[in-house]
Formats: structure tokens, sequence, C-alpha cells
């Protein structure tokens, strides 16, 4: 179901307007004030896909993990701008957070890298 405000604010949302893939980011919370955005990463299998959460505004990895694509469904698209792509991959380069983000999931940083191209 829509909500009336976010007719009028017209948002783009995940699965309705946007198809879900790799690359996609949406806003926790859906709002863009929580500098905490989360980037579909690749699908893991079925309706499963693999996630990042990063806080922009401390610089770190909030959460490694899975999503499946009911939640993923009706979440506002965040739009990846410049700064934020560059914001996301000098955090994933830092050698503490590329330790926590490979460390369930092998080779997450260089699906990061080539998904938010």
């Amino acid at each position: 179901m829509i909500k009336l405000k976010d007719i009028l604010n017209e948002v783009e949302r995940l699965g309705i307007d946007t198809p879900i893939r790799d690359g996609v980011a949406f806003w926790e919370n859906g709002k863009p004030s929580s500098q905490t955005v989360e980037v579909i990463v690749d699908k893991k299998m079925g309706n499963i896909w693999n996630t990042l959460v990063f806080d922009l505004r401390r610089m770190k990895v909030k959460e490694v993990g899975t999503l499946r694509e009911p939640m993923i469904s009706g979440q506002v698209v965040a739009k990846l701008t410049p700064a934020i792509k560059n914001k996301i991959k000098k955090i994933a380069k830092d050698p503490q957070e590329a330790d926590f983000i490979n460390k369930d999931y092998p080779n997450m940083v260089q699906k990061l890298m080539r998904a938010i191209k």
C-alpha cells in the first residue's frame, strides 16, 4: 500500500519503480537524514540478496548480511551521488573495515566495488 505522503513527495521505491539489482541502495528507515545507506551487493540464491549497511556519518560499516526480496521491496531508493560513492569506497578500502566485510563473505569488497561503479 502506498501512503499519501509518499505520493505527494514522489519517492522512488525498490521493486515498484526500480528493479532490485546489484548496486542499488536504499536509506535506512527511508530517511536520507539518517546518513545510513544499505547497498545491495549481489544475489545469493533464490530471492536472497547480500547487503552492506554503511554509516556515512561515522564512516563505518554497520552490518554485513542478507535480506529477502520482500524485505527490500518498497524501500526508498537512495540516489548514490559521486560523493556518497567515494565515501563508500573509502570505507571499504580501510583495512579494518575490509576485514570486517570479508569475514563471513569472501571477496565481498571486490563485489561491492563492482556493484557501485
